[in-house]
This record gives C-alpha cells, structure tokens and sequence, in this order.
C-alpha cells in the first residue's frame, strides 16, 4: 500500500479494485499538486439477502498537514495532546507514518 501511497503523491492517478464474497469496492484516486489535495472515489457493490448487489458511493478529500501544526493549532483552541499514533494503531509513533491521528481534549 506504500507504494501506491507513494505514486499518488507524486501526482499518478490510481485505479484498484477489492473483490470478496459479500462486496466489491472499486477506488480511484488522484492527487493535485496545487493545491495539495488527494481524493479518492470510492464505489461498493453490496450484497443484500436476496443475492442482488446495492451500489453505494462516496468521495473523499484529505489534505495532509505537519504534525507540529496541528499541535500547535489543538493548543491555540484550548486543547490538550493526550496521545499520537500511527492511523489505526496504537503503536509509537517512528516518523515514518503515512497518517497520524492526535487524541486530544480540552481539559
């Protein structure tokens, strides 16, 4: 996944597909340079009781920002940075991290 994480930020577009028993989902994604945005379209082929397929769509938009900016903006609102990790982890974090997610509260 680094590899494709990789090639879309450095402006390759990027097409996949994931197919399981219960659900197919279609992504494609591009990233623009200018204004440093990646979006992802994401299409899911459902299976229901009846052995037909629903189709489901979203879109998503991330930008990425330094880890210092955003501790310093959490702070400036009153907030207090209990814990950063890796996306969807709870291990340390190393400075290699595609994603972190800051756990913070105003206490």
């Amino acid at each position: 996944m680094a590899e494709i994480y990789d090639q879309i930020m450095c402006g390759v577009d990027y097409a996949g597909w994931a197919d399981y028993d219960e659900f197919t989902m279609i992504w494609e994604t591009s990233y623009d340079r200018n204004n440093e945005l990646w979006s992802v379209v994401l299409t899911l082929f459902q299976k229901n009781d009846c052995g037909l397929f629903k189709k489901f769509q979203e879109k998503h938009r991330e930008k990425d920002y330094e880890p210092d900016l955003i501790t310093g903006l959490l702070e400036k609102s009153g907030f207090t940075l209990l814990c950063l990790h890796p996306t969807y982890t709870f291990d340390q974090v190393n400075g290699n991290e595609q994603k972190l997610t800051f756990v913070a509260a105003k206490l």
